[in-house]
């Protein structure tokens, strides 16, 4: 974290930004994946969903139904068709009009 801080300061200097003596570094704290998981109980630490990689965007993300439990629906930015407001608002309407086609 030491290094991370040091560079992007350095950087920031040499485009012509004081930063240094505009910051107090008072307290700070750092996060693990590990410390996102036990705090929140997210799975692998992933703070906001999936990954952006080809495999789990849009038709690779995992389905607004449970395959194995029935009547459990998902909704959010980790289900299809994705993240970002307008999917995630997306994904409320495809499940809901999955729950009412089945009831």
């Amino acid at each position: 974290v030491e290094d991370a801080r040091e560079a992007v300061l350095a950087r920031l200097e040499r485009q012509g930004v004081p930063i240094r003596e505009r910051v107090a570094w008072e307290d700070e704290e750092v996060w693990t994946p590990d410390d996102w998981r036990t705090k929140y109980s997210l799975f692998r630490g992933a703070a906001f969903g999936l990954s952006h990689r080809l495999s789990q965007l849009v038709i690779f993300r995992p389905p607004n139904r449970d395959p194995k439990v029935g009547n459990l629906f998902f909704v959010g930015a980790s289900t299809t068709p994705g993240n970002g407001v307008p999917l995630v608002l997306a994904s409320a309407r495809m499940t809901a009009a999955h729950i009412l086609s089945l009831f």
